[in-house]
């Protein structure tokens, strides 16, 4: 019951006292009554139901007298043919005597019916609410809530148990060294094949393709003279170092070289392509083009030849270097607007092309990880299968020295020493490049602050 807080003090007079009992007395009341509502909600309940029943009686009742008539018709059809044949006199009578007798059944069938008569269910049905009502004055009282509290205090009990001894199982299962070296020896493969596709420097490819597309995009809208048969040119061109990139990325992704040269050379292209913004806002070339077909037919001998990657870092080596001579010496170039565009939604169809070179490698280390599983599986059912009197030790071993050997292979690379070598004197070039390009870039009296927040 409801106390108020003043109530606590010491009390002066017996009134509390009396609103203590008269609450008790309403809170007894409250209780009775709502027991009284929730059962006269069960005995609705109970009389609905019964009252479906009964009409689900009356409808499988009416189904059976329709059979019943049906029945009936049939048999009188045959007996009124049967009797309708000539020359078959003795065939009829026996006709009407069935006929007869089927008569009599539907009597006696109909008579049984009137007997059970709706008074008599309904009779029935009072009976059955009788019963409940009797039932009901027995439900939830005292002692029955006290035993199911003590049966629910027993279920629990023994659910807490039987957790306890789930869980003491599975630290025993999981306390097993074998167990626990080939999970962390799965742990270590699945992360390497993870680190596959990411340590091939695509998704910083792709950036410096993008930068340097913005670059040429900017450096083509600074032209004013136009030249069809020369953008024509660009476009196959530019289609054919597509193709180069992408069968050269492939090819990385079958080769798995060391990202960290290619990451320089990254950085390098990025200065260079910098410098050949900045020289040619005053010196304009036309023959920067041929520079960049002898260089995409360069690009496309690499892609056919990845074999051998330092014959093709040594080409390219060439060609930059040639590059870097033509550019002092620029005459003017054509303007390409529109076929620059063009060269945007190339390199836009490069970049997806990328992304799903790298998706599809993605998934392919999945698979191969999920096959993987599926294989220890079959090996753990096999070792379960096995006769008790086999050395589970030494096939745990021989295991955890197969996983070693193949997280080793995965995480080691072998490095070709002239492959190195190519890179290390093209990192020489690029960088006599860059300082050949500073002294020409400092002769210029502007530069485009556009352009080099751009570039940025």
């Amino acid at each position: 019951p409801y106390e108020d807080p003043r109530l606590a003090q010491p009390p002066k007079s017996p009134a509390p006292a009396t609103f203590d009992q008269s609450y008790q007395a309403i809170a007894r009341d409250i209780d009775r009554v709502r027991g009284q509502e929730d059962g006269v909600a069960v005995v609705g309940k109970i009389a609905g139901e019964l009252r479906g029943l009964r009409e689900e009686l009356r409808h499988q009742m009416t189904a059976g007298l329709q059979r019943e008539f049906e029945a009936l018709r049939k048999d009188i059809e045959r007996a009124f043919q049967a009797s309708a044949q000539p020359g078959d006199q003795s065939g009829g009578g026996k006709g009407s005597a069935e006929l007869g007798v089927e008569f009599e059944r539907l009597s006696s069938a109909i008579q049984t019916l009137a007997e059970k008569s709706d008074d008599r269910s309904v009779n029935m049905l009072r009976l059955e609410l009788e019963q409940v009502k009797a039932a009901l004055d027995t439900l939830a009282r005292e002692e029955s809530v006290q035993a199911v509290g003590r049966r629910w205090d027993d279920f629990d009990r023994r659910w807490t148990a039987f957790e306890d001894r789930v869980d003491a199982d599975q630290r025993k299962r999981s306390d097993a060294p074998g167990l626990s070296m080939l999970t962390d020896r799965l742990e270590q493969i699945s992360n390497a094949v993870n680190n596959l596709p990411e340590s091939l420097s695509l998704r910083s490819l792709e950036e410096k393709v993008r930068t340097l597309a913005g670059a040429v995009d900017h450096f083509a809208r600074q032209q004013d003279n136009r030249g069809s048969s020369t953008f024509g040119m660009i476009d196959e061109r530019l289609d054919e170092i597509s193709r180069a990139i992408v069968a050269s990325t492939v090819a990385a992704q079958a080769n798995s070289f060391d990202p960290e040269p290619f990451e320089r050379i990254e950085k390098r292209i990025a200065s260079l392509a910098q410098q050949i913004e900045e020289v040619t806002q005053v010196h304009p070339s036309g023959e920067v083009i041929d520079r960049l077909n002898m260089l995409s037919s360069r690009v496309d001998d690499l892609a056919g030849r990845a074999n051998l990657p330092e014959q093709a870092m040594e080409r390219l080596d060439k060609q930059i270097a040639l590059i870097a001579d033509k550019i002092d010496r620029a005459p003017a170039m054509p303007d390409a607007d529109y076929i620059f565009q063009g060269l945007e939604q190339r390199f836009d169809v490069l970049s997806g092309m990328i992304e799903r070179r790298q998706g599809d490698a993605i998934e392919q280390g999945n698979m191969l990880f999920r096959d993987l599983e599926r294989r220890l599986d079959e090996v753990v059912d096999r070792l379960d299968q096995r006769v008790p009197q086999i050395d589970g030790a030494g096939i745990m071993d021989a295991i955890d020295a197969r996983f070693s050997a193949l997280a080793q292979r995965m995480e080691t690379r072998v490095r070709d020493s002239a492959s190195e070598t190519a890179i290390r004197g093209l990192e020489g070039r690029l960088e006599d490049i860059s300082s050949r390009l500073d002294s020409s870039a400092a002769q210029v009296a502007g530069i485009d602050p556009a352009l080099i927040r751009s570039l940025e």
